[in-house]
């Protein structure tokens, strides 16, 4: 793969994840089943380090400290931290367990949405005495929202994938 592939794949990765993100701010939160909302974020770090391997791992940082500068987390650098091991779980069941495709998609974006939300339930019961159960709850309701809107991701990351290895 040339420089300019390369610079090309992760500037279309960036240009779909900046679709997804505005979809996130802008739409989801108008959608509400169950008083909720999807929570695509850790999904996409998860689809891209699922494609891209130790690549996607970077690219989980850049995109958690972004998250984190546009965002509130209940600690500081909190997506830094959740989307690295959102990615991290990611890319060992895409390069150890299974193998890339839709089933694996599914898969590390349950465990994505998890991480990231059972590190959010953590962080704020120790600092603020959130119940558990109701934040299981809403984490149970978010994780089914979200996996069902999981192909809107899977679709476009698949075919940046898939193309940028043809090249």
């Amino acid at each position: 793969m040339t420089r300019r592939d390369y610079t090309l794949k992760w500037l279309f990765y960036s240009l779909t994840t900046l679709f997804f993100v505005v979809l996130q701010s802008w739409v989801l939160p108008h959608v509400t089943v169950w008083g909720i909302h999807p929570f695509l974020l850790p999904v996409i770090v998860a689809l891209a380090t699922m494609w891209e391997g130790n690549e996607g791992l970077l690219f989980s940082l850049f995109f958690g400290l972004l998250t984190d500068l546009t965002t509130t987390g209940p600690i500081p650098c909190f997506y830094t931290l959740a989307f690295f091991v959102a990615a991290a779980a990611a890319m060992l069941i895409a390069k150890r367990v299974l193998v890339p495709g839709f089933f694996c998609a599914v898969i590390v974006s349950v465990l994505a949405i998890i991480l990231c939300d059972l590190l959010q339930i953590l962080f704020l019961s120790y600092s603020t005495g959130l119940a558990i159960s109701p934040a299981l709850l809403l984490l149970a309701k978010e994780l089914l929202l979200s996996v069902v809107c999981m192909p809107l991701i899977f679709f476009p990351f698949r075919r940046l994938h898939t193309r940028s290895q043809m090249d």
